[in-house]
């Protein structure tokens, strides 16, 4: 597993990892379809762990949080995703002036954003890209699949504090 590890308390608070999760991003019904088959049905290779990364990060999702639930969905044991992950949370957090480094879709707008450097306008709307895109599981080929997995998720993991998002 990754060096990011998920702090965990027993407390009034406390949630399981999906419900932290959903907390911070909604419903996974209305997340993008594309980010569902990555975590749950796809080899996780770089341009897709960066694309997961972005929704996460831009959403603001902890990087412990993200990590523990895309290793948690798709069974991704590698060290790789842990640190990709790492990799990208920290050029853009460290970004100060960089415009454009990268676009998610931000799921309380519904919209397609950039991610911007720290010193930039933060809600940089993706004009190139329609905000009109497939969510939930249906087109993803795995929701049966998936949905047990969610159910093993919270049981693995039914005591995840809720943490503080990251500022952007």
């Amino acid at each position: 597993m990754s060096n990011v590890q998920l702090k965990s308390r027993t407390n009034r608070h406390a949630t399981n990892l999906v419900q932290c999760v959903e907390h911070h991003l909604g419903p996974l019904d209305t997340w993008p379809t594309h980010i569902l088959m990555y975590l749950f049905n796809m080899v996780p290779i770089s341009p897709r762990v960066k694309r997961v990364a972005a929704f996460f990060y831009g959403n603001n999702v902890p990087l412990n949080i993200a990590v523990a639930f895309f290793h948690a969905s798709n069974n991704a044991s590698s060290i790789f995703v842990g640190e990709e992950m790492c990799f990208w949370y920290h050029i853009w957090q460290s970004a100060l002036e960089g415009s454009r480094l990268c676009y998610y879709y931000n799921v309380k707008m519904k919209l397609i954003l950039y991610i911007n450097g720290k010193d930039k306008p933060q809600f940089e709307q993706v004009h190139e890209l329609s905000p009109d895109i497939s969510t939930g599981f249906e087109d993803t080929g795995c929701e049966r699949y998936a949905r047990l997995k969610l159910i093993g998720i919270a049981q693995a993991f039914p005591h995840v504090y809720r943490l503080t998002s990251h500022s952007h």
